[in-house]
C-alpha cells in the first residue's frame, strides 16, 4: 500500500508551509474554512512549480467540501487550532466514508493523520470512531515540533502515536516530505500528543525563564548578542535561547525580529498549557494521588496576561510586553564573524 494524493484541511501558520513541503512529491487536494486563503495559496505553489519547472505531479486543488475529498484522496492531514475542530473534520471524515452512497465512488482513504496539537484522549476517542465507522482507515496522532519556521525550513520534528506498521508503511514518506524526524513515541493512540504537551508545558517554562534572563541582562547593562554568545555555551543553552531567541535583533529569522508576528501564537500556548493542566488534573483523579504542575500554572498566568491584549502575538512578546525588554541594537554580520573569530583565537590561545 502506498500514498499518492493527500487532503490537507487547514492551512493556517504552519499548514501553508506544510502544504507547500508536500505539493512538491504529493498530489494535493486542499480544504480550509477560508477558501479564498486556500485558493491563494495553491496558486501561489502552483507558480513556484512552473518556476522551478517540477511537472512530476498534479497541481495542487481546492474542494469545498471536507466529505467530498475524504472520497478522492489517500490519505487526510489535519493541522488545525483546537481539538474541536480537529473532532469536527476527522468526524466528518470518518461519516462521509461509512455513508458514501455511491459504489462506483472512489473510496480510498486508507490513512488519517493528525498534526495539531490536542489532549491524549482526544487522540484514542479519534482512533476508536474511525475503527468503528471507517476500519479501513489507520490513524495517527503526529504533533508537530519546531514551529512555522520549521514547518517553512521543511526541519519539523513529528512525534507520532499509533501502530508502527501503519507509520513504516503507510505515513512516513508523508511526514519525511514535510520535516526532518519523526519519533515513534508508542502503540498507544495519544502518544505523539502526550510527549507532545510535555515539549510545549517545557517551551512555556523556559521560554518565559529566558525573558526573565535577558530582561536582567539589559538592566545591569549586558549586551543581549554577548548574553546569547555566553548561553550558546553554557548551561543556560535551550532552542528558545539559539533558534528562538525573544530579543528583537538578536536572531534575524525569529519572530522577535520581525515585530512578534507569525510564530507561535501566545493563544496557542494557552490552549496547549491548559490541555496539559487538565489531563494532569484528570490523571491525579483517576490514580487518586495529588499532583500538580506549578510552573506551567504559572507560565500559563503569564500568558494569559499577554493574550489580553496581544493573543496573535508570538510567545516571546513576552520579554517585551511583561518585562519590558528592549530590541539589541542590529549588529553586522562581517564585523560580528570577525569579533568571534578573535574571541576564539583569545580563549584558544
Amino acid at each position: 500500500m502506498s500514498v499518492s494524493r493527500v487532503g490537507f484541511v487547514g492551512v493556517g501558520r504552519m499548514g501553508a508551509p506544510m502544504v507547500t513541503a508536500l505539493a512538491s512529491t504529493f498530489d494535493v487536494v486542499v480544504f480550509d474554512d477560508d477558501s479564498a486563503r486556500a485558493s491563494k495559496l495553491c496558486d501561489q505553489i502552483r507558480d513556484d512549480l512552473e518556476k522551478q519547472e517540477q511537472s512530476a505531479t498534479a497541481r495542487p486543488q481546492v474542494e469545498e467540501s471536507i466529505q467530498v475529498m475524504a472520497t478522492k484522496v489517500d490519505a487526510v492531514v489535519t493541522m488545525l487550532p483546537s481539538p474541536g475542530a480537529v473532532r469536527e473534520v476527522h468526524s466528518a471524515v470518518a461519516s462521509a466514508l461509512k455513508n458514501s452512497p455511491d459504489p462506483g465512488q472512489r473510496v480510498g482513504l486508507k490513512l488519517a493523520i493528525d498534526c495539531s496539537t490536542t489532549a491524549p484522549d482526544d487522540a484514542l476517542a479519534l482512533a476508536s470512531e474511525y475503527k468503528t465507522r471507517a476500519p479501513q482507515v489507520a490513524f495517527l496522532d503526529a504533533p508537530v515540533s519546531g514551529g512555522v519556521v520549521g514547518a517553512q525550513n521543511r526541519t519539523l520534528s513529528f512525534l507520532v502515536g499509533g501502530r508502527s506498521k501503519d507509520l513504516n508503511t503507510l505515513a512516513l514518506p508523508l511526514l519525511q516530505a514535510m520535516g526532518r524526524r519523526v519519533f515513534h513515541c508508542g502503540t498507544r493512540h495519544g502518544s505523539g500528543q502526550a510527549a507532545k504537551l510535555c515539549n510545549n508545558l517545557l517551551l512555556a517554562v523556559t521560554m518565559a525563564g529566558v525573558c526573565e534572563s535577558f530582561s536582567l541582562a539589559q538592566k545591569l547593562g549586558l549586551d543581549s548578542h554577548v548574553l546569547a554568545d555566553v548561553l550558546r555555551s553554557s548551561s543556560g543553552q535551550c532552542w528558545a535561547t539559539d533558534t528562538y531567541n525573544p530579543v528583537p535583533n538578536v536572531l534575524r529569522s525569529a519572530p522577535a525580529s520581525h515585530e512578534y508576528r507569525n510564530g507561535f501564537a501566545a493563544e496557542l500556548m494557552v490552549k496547549d498549557l491548559n490541555l496539559a493542566l487538565d489531563v494532569m488534573s484528570r490523571s491525579s483523579e483517576e490514580h487518586g494521588q495529588a499532583a500538580s504542575l506549578p510552573m506551567s500554572q504559572k507560565a500559563l498566568d503569564m500568558y494569559e496576561a499577554l493574550c489580553k491584549h496581544h493573543p496573535q502575538l508570538d510567545i516571546g512578546a513576552l520579554f517585551r510586553e511583561a518585562y519590558g525588554g528592549r530590541a539589541a541594537t542590529p549588529r553586522i554580520e562581517s564585523e560580528t564573524s570577525s569579533e568571534r573569530q578573535q574571541e576564539t583565537k583569545a580563549v584558544n590561545s
